[in-house]
């Protein structure tokens, strides 16, 4: 901000132009984040990972589909849990039965 209080053209460009990188680079740390889990939900062999749905938000990781136990459902949000990036998981798996 310049002397007089306002933003110049310039200055309002970098501003926007920093934003958006800055938005950019959250939602690749999230698509990130979400691709890491569901690799480790399918790679684990107790789990049926393509059952379960996974996105993520600022670090939030959201888990829903179905599981078949309860077993499964502990397991695959103590999977998430671990993943780095991972700052909290919202569990809205469904134990199919």
């Amino acid at each position: 901000i310049d002397q007089d209080g306002m933003l110049s053209v310039d200055e309002y460009t970098h501003f926007k132009s920093d934003m958006q990188q800055r938005r950019v680079a959250a939602y690749i740390d999230d698509a990130t984040v979400t691709a890491k889990v569901k690799a480790e939900l399918v790679k684990d062999s107790g789990l049926d990972g393509i059952d379960i749905s996974v996105e993520t938000h600022k670090g939030q990781v959201i888990l829903s589909g179905f599981v078949s136990n309860g077993e499964q459902l502990l397991r695959a949000v103590h999977i998430a849990s671990g993943v780095q990036g991972v700052q909290s998981v919202k569990n809205a798996l469904v134990i199919r039965g």
